[in-house]
């Protein structure tokens, strides 16, 4: 067959599978149609396009392609516009995973994800009638009428950027600018952890990133402007378990092996239709990649219910190789974990502020009384020799010291990563 009949088979297959997918009910109703538009990357490259035209559009294919689950549906009704349909995901995270699109596209093509040449795509909102027919050969006429119709209930397009220079907005219009400032902004960054007595690095906790201005990054839930905004948390976990499942798909594709571990915040797992939509994301993971996937609970709160704790932790262990929580340094009673799916506890020094003298202390307290309950342990946030030394011998499992082992961009295969080479990296960061 040439390349012709290649193609035109190849549209109609689309067309097909765009018409069926467009009759399904509630595909739109929870934003999960996307229209992504890439033509300013078009006019990014001005004059020199119609020469790279052919391998970018390959290349733009093949990246979108890669990220697509079973039941997605990915269709060009452009030269640089595509439909995307992700039936089994809500709103916000079908405008993660079109984001985490985009900025891939721009990193491949630009060299810089957070380039000026940010992409547009939008989140069609609207309940489509069961069994109305589109024809899919003409798929943006047809969104604009749907959009324009009665039929369509409360439909809106929602711009994935959205620039507001009003003063005075509410409560809920502050909270949507800073799901959109997420979406765009929020990069990330993997942490090794070294398995000490493995002498190997082979864990990576996925982390976001965010940059406000040139003097200031935050990591972790600090990425969020808006505190204790509970839809905001939730936002932010989807966008790190997108990331967590495209790199462990990565993973598989480039042959490498690691552990990576997912945190997710416990206020998104206590709340049952929250923890519903975080498990049913997780269950779009393959089972051969799960098992490279560790869970990491975050602020747990002193008096959680033990009985929930324990509901959560069978609930993800399932999804994934195992379940860790983290924990304030000054616990040292893990008794309640006992039989709770639990493999690790661990602690973030990034915001200890006291000596390091009653820092050592209550290192080894935790470490005891989390090994007297059968608990691995793990430690990150250390700054400096001392502090790593006092981890080590006070039985830590698991460490990261922000000098000596810096956060990295992408996992690298497990490998072997002596003492000797821990205590010379710091030496040569001295």
């Amino acid at each position: 067959m040439d390349d012709s009949a290649t193609s035109a088979a190849q549209a109609g297959e689309d067309d097909e599978r765009l018409s069926k997918a467009l009759q399904e009910a509630d595909f739109a109703s929870a934003g999960r149609l996307q229209v992504l538009d890439l033509d300013r990357i078009k006019r990014h490259f001005g004059d020199n396009w119609p020469r790279i035209a052919a391998k970018a559009q390959a290349m733009i294919r093949q990246t979108v392609e890669k990220t697509l689950l079973r039941g997605d549906v990915f269709v060009e009704v452009g030269e640089l516009a595509f439909v995307l349909i992700f039936p089994n995901l809500a709103k916000e995270q079908a405008q993660v995973k079109t984001a985490a699109i985009s900025r891939e596209i721009a990193r491949k093509l630009i060299g810089d994800s957070n380039s000026d040449a940010r992409f547009d795509f939008s989140a069609v909102v609207a309940a489509i009638p069961k069994g109305k027919t589109f024809d899919a050969a003409n798929i943006l006429g047809n969104l604009d009428a749907l959009l324009d119709s009665e039929e369509a209930l409360g439909a809106t397009t929602e711009p994935a950027v959205l620039e507001t220079t009003e003063a005075n907005m509410t409560r809920a219009e502050q909270v949507e600018m800073e799901l959109r400032r997420l979406i765009t902004d929020v990069k990330f960054v993997f942490r090794p952890l070294w398995f000490v007595s493995k002498s190997a690095l082979s864990t990576y906790l996925c982390l976001p990133v965010r940059d406000f201005g040139a003097q200031r990054r935050e990591t972790g839930y600090r990425v969020i402007e808006i505190a204790n905004e509970r839809s905001l948390i939730m936002a932010l976990d989807f966008i790190v378990l997108e990331r967590c499942i495209a790199e462990l798909k990565a993973m598989q594709q480039d042959g490498r092996q690691f552990l990576l571990s997912c945190p997710v915040h416990y206020e998104t797992l206590a709340g049952v239709s929250s923890r519903t939509r975080f498990l049913e994301a997780c269950a779009r993971l393959p089972r051969s990649q799960q098992r490279f996937l560790l869970f990491h609970i975050v602020a747990l709160p002193q008096r959680a219910p033990q009985g929930r704790v324990l509901e959560i932790t069978g609930l993800l262990k399932p999804r994934a190789r195992a379940v860790s929580i983290g924990m304030p340094l000054g616990e040292t009673d893990f008794r309640s974990f006992v039989g709770s799916g639990v493999f690790a506890v661990g602690v973030d020094l990034n915001d200890w502020e006291g000596a390091e003298r009653s820092l050592m202390k209550r290192m080894d307290g935790f470490v005891a009384g989390a090994h007297k309950s059968g608990l691995e342990t793990f430690i990150h946030g250390l700054t400096s020799l001392s502090m790593t030394t006092a981890a080590i011998g006070s039985g830590f499992d698991y460490l990261h010291s922000d000098i000596i082992l810096p956060d990295v961009d992408a996992p690298a295969h497990i490998h072997k990563f002596m003492s000797a080479e821990l205590f010379r990296a710091f030496v040569t960061q001295e």
